[in-house]
């Protein structure tokens, strides 16, 4: 099952500035959901969200905006969270 994106007012109420990806990962055979935040406004697109994913779990495109591709994969550590320069991602876990 591949991630579901939406898009939604930021702070600043312009459209499409924070994008929510969400997933149904699976960590220690627990199945829970966890949800990733990245807000577009904030993000400058520096991959070091990804660079830290120690599953792989965040892709990065062409100009190097991350994406919750995976998130079977993701264990919600939060290192992408806490890695983050511009406070632009936020992993919010749900029982």
């Amino acid at each position: 099952m591949g991630a579901k994106r939406t898009r939604r007012s930021g702070l600043d109420g312009k459209k499409g500035s924070t994008m929510i990806e969400t997933g149904s990962p699976v960590s220690q055979g627990k199945k829970r959901s966890n949800v990733v935040e990245i807000n577009l406004q904030w993000c400058k697109s520096c991959s070091i969200c990804v660079a830290f994913c120690p599953t792989n779990a965040l892709t990065a495109d062409e100009v190097g905006t991350p994406h919750f591709a995976y998130p079977e994969k993701c264990t919600g550590c939060g290192l992408c969270e806490m890695m983050c320069p511009d406070f632009a991602i936020e992993v919010v876990k749900k029982p």
